[in-house]
């Protein structure tokens, strides 16, 4: 009787350690799946990420007058009198193709520089989706200065007046119009061929001096954009037909880059859900 109490036991436990092993194996498997599809989410979602974002800097070219390099280098009294921090093949802002306001809940724009054919009839402003609100004219020249402000909303003010435009956020771009031609966009996925007509810098400390405004800190909320007023096929790329400082503004990613980081944040909290 003992003997076949013993053997029961020996079987009972045998059975549970193998029910216990095959458990622990499942729950391991489990992890290792789980770590696997995460992996994959991961990378597939950096991918689309690194496809959709801008592949490179733009290519700047001196051009016959007064190159972008020096156009900084012209506003810049120091540390070093007519040598900029930035270098402009080196230093681009990217991604560049939207901002927002800062939260003060206004933006500064100064024009540094307009060197250009249609600097008579060149426009600039901001646009999101189909609606626009010129910020400067072509009578405007170096030192002209406008405030753009975005409410809660998305109304869109100029120079502390009401434009009666309406972004609906406050995520919008920048343009350069012509009175003959195109208008060129921040976002090159709206200009013909794809041609990026705008590059942004970034301030780095230098003291610059714009017009006939007194010299300050050009710091890190503050950007310049400088723009090329000529379809790639009749133009010389230099980039400093029209040149403007923007303050209180930041960078944000394209919306296609945060679609994808979603879909990517989606696909890992599903995994998450179904182990």
């Amino acid at each position: 009787m003992r003997a076949m109490e013993s053997y029961w036991h020996t079987l009972c436990f045998t059975y549970r350690q193998k029910i216990n092993s095959n458990g622990r194996n499942n729950k391991i498997q489990r992890e290792v799946k789980m770590k696997k599809l995460l992996f994959r989410t991961a990378v597939f979602s950096f991918l689309l990420l690194f496809l959709a974002g801008p592949a490179s800097a733009t290519l700047i070219l001196p051009g016959s007058e007064t190159s972008l390099q020096n156009v900084l280098n012209n506003i810049t009294v120091g540390p070093v009198a007519g040598a900029s921090s930035v270098d402009v093949y080196n230093d681009q802002v990217l991604p560049d193709q939207y901002w927002s306001v800062g939260a003060a809940g206004g933006s500064l724009s100064t024009i540094v520089i307009e060197i250009a054919g249609n600097a008579g009839t060149n426009t600039f402003g901001i646009y999101s989706g189909n609606k626009y609100v010129q910020i400067f004219g072509g009578a405007a020249a170096a030192g002209s200065q406008a405030i753009i402000g975005i409410n809660s909303v998305g109304d869109v003010f100029l120079n502390f007046a009401s434009t009666g435009v309406n972004f609906g956020s406050n995520l919008f771009g920048y343009y350069l119009g012509t009175a003959n031609g195109p208008t060129f966009y921040s976002d090159e996925l709206m200009n013909e061929n794809g041609e990026d007509h705008m590059v942004a810098f970034q301030g780095q400390g230098d003291t610059v001096q714009i017009g006939p405004w007194a010299p300050g800190t050009w710091g890190p909320t503050e950007y310049i954009l400088a723009f090329e007023d000529l379809p790639f096929s009749s133009s010389d790329k230099d980039y400093n037909d029209f040149v403007v400082m923007v303050e209180s503004v930041n960078p944000v990613p394209e919306p296609l880059s945060l679609v994808l980081l979603g879909l990517g944040l989606i696909g890992l909290a599903g995994a998450r859900r179904k182990f």
